[in-house]
């Protein structure tokens, strides 16, 4: 018998029955999901609750089982749940949960939290309740504690409730579709309540009607956010030094965030949230001195005064935010083909919008330094390897506190590769070019703005955004959102899940921030 098979006669007894036992009254829950698998969707987390008559809720709990189900073939899954006696009409609440594999965290109690209300300030921190003292409700079987050491982490997790009511003689099906739509609603155990089509939206549980048993339907998995190309037609590029070439984004769904940042104080990459994007155009290298001045020249109007001019040879011997690392010059000179920097976000934002596009949100540049076109998210956008002097714009200053702290590690001999450089560095097949998209410089060479202010991932904001491609824009910010490692950056800043922000009205004489444009795509 194959694994799918296997997994389709599981049965899981109603509390206080002898599995043993023939069954008198059973409903087979055909369960299916319409999330990628296995990467959004790669195991199914089964608890069965006895129900309180009073609030149709979870009153003990009394099974619980977890099925990995990597392979797409294994869904939809089908289990039993029977009444093996003829002591009447029984209830059963069933928690059915699916996540990515592996996405977990520690199991203190049930801590529902529900999905924040509109009237909380936006930075507002937005946290689970205290642990309840008792950490119930417990697992107890023949009077041995056997709780689950872990539960699924809810921010990707669709977590759906279902109630089935047996009595003699009732036999049937019952078809339960996880949906994306619900991924990050936690279920209200105790109030009976879980998301079942509407994002953001708890609905109460009725009794599930048992349907005739039937073959199942073929799965619905992917269904949700089909990832779909572009089809519309980018400009002709212009070849060097503008380097404008654009590139296509399939749209599709992934984890924002990461457990690998975790504890990075507001910056922390926790708790991970699901995001779904549609296809998108975005710059194949960061935007460069030649392509600000050729738009200058066509009619962009300057907005502040940035970029920051330099007409004077980087010098080696400087601190990294030193003007002499400042790209853009008064002419046509040796560094045109260079990321532009110095450079407020206002005049990022007015240089995208000049052309019809508009700064990447962070959601969309990290799908496209982790996610895009590859079956795993990867820590940096070539993969899994460590960056190298040979292949990423990084390490490079030789002066300063960032020399201290690793900064230094690539600088040449003659101390010639200081500072920015042209885009096209490493732009060769194994240098900072991010999987299946070949979208360059997401690794180093410098920052990048991007749309969003900067809010920790554990405020009203980011618990309450919505699913389909999420800004975070608040009233009077503090701080704005920039992404990627910089020429002056160690190791550590490289790494694709980290993020970073930087303090309104300081970004404009950062010589570590630069930008590239995304524009809407038509799939």
């Amino acid at each position: 018998m194959d694994r799918a098979a296997r997994v389709a006669v599981t049965a899981l007894a109603l509390a206080g029955c002898k599995p043993e036992l023939p069954p008198l009254g059973e409903a087979v829950l055909v369960v299916d999901t319409d999330l990628p698998v296995p990467m959004l969707a790669g195991e199914l987390r089964i608890d069965l609750y006895t129900v309180d008559p009073a609030s149709g809720g979870a009153e003990r709990w009394y099974q619980s089982r977890t099925l990995a189900l990597p392979d797409p073939r294994d869904w939809p899954v089908s289990f039993s749940v029977f009444n093996p006696d003829d002591e009447g009409r029984r209830e059963a609440l069933v928690r059915l949960r699916t996540y990515p594999r592996g996405r977990l965290r520690d199991y203190r109690g049930e801590r529902f939290l529900p999905p924040p209300a509109p009237s909380l300030p936006l930075d507002a921190p937005y946290r689970p309740p205290e642990a309840p003292v008792d950490e119930g409700p417990r697992l107890v079987v023949d009077g041995v504690d056997v709780t689950p050491a872990a539960e699924p982490q809810p921010g990707v997790t669709v977590d759906r409730l279902v109630k089935v009511a047996l009595a003699e003689g009732e036999v049937g099906q019952v078809e339960v579709t996880l949906r994306g739509d619900c991924v990050g609603t936690m279920a209200d155990l105790f109030g009976a309540r879980s998301c079942e089509a509407t994002e953001r939206v708890l609905a109460p549980i009725a009794d599930a009607v048992l349907e005739p048993r039937s073959s199942a339907l073929p799965s619905v998995q992917g269904s949700f956010w089909p990832s779909e190309g572009c089809t519309d037609t980018p400009p002709p590029p212009s070849g060097a030094p503008y380097h404008d070439e654009r590139v296509c984004v399939p749209g599709g769904a992934f984890i924002f965030g990461n457990l690998e940042a975790f504890g990075i104080a507001e910056a922390s990459g926790v708790p991970e949230r699901f995001v779904a994007l549609p296809p998108f155009w975005i710059d194949r290298y960061e935007v460069t001195v030649a392509r600000l001045r050729r738009a200058y020249a066509e009619g962009l109007a300057k907005v502040d005064d940035t970029p920051t001019v330099n007409d004077e040879p980087f010098d080696p011997a400087a601190e990294p935010n030193a003007p002499t690392f400042c790209t853009y010059t008064t002419a046509p000179g040796p560094r045109e083909d260079h990321p532009v920097n110095c450079v407020s976000r206002a005049t990022a934002e007015s240089f995208c919008r000049f052309l019809g596009g508009e700064l990447p949100s962070e959601a969309q540049w990290e799908y496209v330094a982790q996610v895009a076109g590859r079956d795993r998210e990867t820590p940096y956008p070539w993969g899994v390897s460590e960056p190298r002097c040979d292949t990423v714009v990084y390490a490079v200053v030789d002066a300063g506190v960032s020399a201290v702290l690793g900064g230094n590690k690539c600088v040449a001999p003659d101390k010639s590769n200081v500072g920015p450089a042209p885009v096209t560095r490493f732009s060769h097949e194994g240098g900072d070019v991010s999987i299946g998209l070949g979208v360059v410089g997401l690794g180093g060479n410098v920052h990048e703005h991007v749309r969003d202010d900067f809010l920790a991932l554990d405020t009203v904001f980011w618990i309450g955004a919505p699913l389909r491609s999420p800004v975070c824009v608040v009233d009077s910010p503090l701080a704005k959102s920039m992404r990627g490692g910089a020429w002056s950056a160690n190791a550590s800043v490289v790494y694709s899940g980290l993020r970073n922000k930087y303090l309104v009205g300081d970004s404009d004489l950062f010589t570590t921030l630069g930008f590239r444009c995304v524009w809407p795509a038509t799939p």
